[in-house]
């Protein structure tokens, strides 16, 4: 068959296993699906899902391919994207870094890891940092979490405030670039993705692990409605927090 472009997004939580997000699993699905996306990898803070917990969603979503990650939260405040076969279900939170790498060397070869919004809370490169660098396979460049920190408008799409430092890094340290949503919303779901060239859907997250490793492009795709939903709604509550004394009304911690 003649291969098409995939429209996936690697980076999306759920509220059976992340308490910051307010979506589950089945209406992300659908969401997915309707929003045009071929597939999605759950990426849940400290928590990969396992194969029993992803065949149900698998038969209800056939057309939709489906694919478990995990977000692990470094100390230092970087957090990391792991996908791939056999990765821990469960991780300490957060975890230092030589642990993490440590936990992770019998499945490195196999996995796909990428940094996930690294200059969300700094302009520049630290040290500490120079070594996560070195060891992910990919930069996450965009996401609403990213556009979060700052971000401009520019023909019609939403642009990082910092892109000039994420492009610098991802050169510097011969990184892909690869684009996710990172939502836990309903709006974020389908607002920014990645489209792969000439790629069909693999059977499970280890074909996928091995198809992002060899992947030397990734297209950022975005949805111009979406993203203006999610900032208006946004802006909306940071301005009732700020009104209420709310110590995350500038933006703070707090994950959308």
């Amino acid at each position: 068959p003649l291969l098409q472009a995939m429209l996936i997004d690697c980076h999306i939580h759920t509220s059976e296993h992340s308490s910051c997000a307010v979506i589950d699993a089945y209406a992300i699905c659908s969401l997915a699906l309707k929003r045009g996306l071929d597939a999605v990898v759950f990426t849940d803070h400290h928590h990969r899902w396992n194969r029993d917990e992803l065949s149900p969603l698998r038969n209800a979503f056939p057309d939709l391919g489906l694919y478990s990650g995990v977000e692990i939260s470094l100390e230092g405040r970087q957090d990391l994207l792991v996908i791939g076969p056999d990765v821990p279900e469960t991780t300490p939170r957060p975890v230092s870094f030589a642990s993490l790498k440590k936990s992770l060397r019998p499945v490195r070869e196999e996995a796909f890891i990428v940094l996930a919004h690294a200059f969300r809370y700094i302009d520049h490169i630290p040290p500490a940092l120079e070594e996560i660098l070195e060891y992910v396979d990919a930069l996450e460049l965009n996401s609403v979490n990213i556009l979060r920190s700052g971000r401009l408008l520019r023909q019609g799409r939403c642009i990082p405030e910092r892109k000039a430092l994420y492009q610098a890094a991802m050169k510097k340290y011969g990184l892909v670039g690869i684009y996710n949503s990172d939502a836990h919303y309903p709006d974020a779901v389908g607002a920014v993705y990645s489209e792969i060239p000439d790629a069909a859907l693999p059977p499970d997250t280890a074909g996928l692990a091995a198809m992002l490793r060899s992947t030397k492009t990734f297209a950022e795709r975005q949805d111009a409605e979406l993203l203006e939903r999610f900032f208006d709604r946004f802006e909306a509550l940071r301005s009732q927090l700020r009104k209420a004394g709310g110590k995350n009304a500038s933006g703070g911690s707090r994950t959308f």
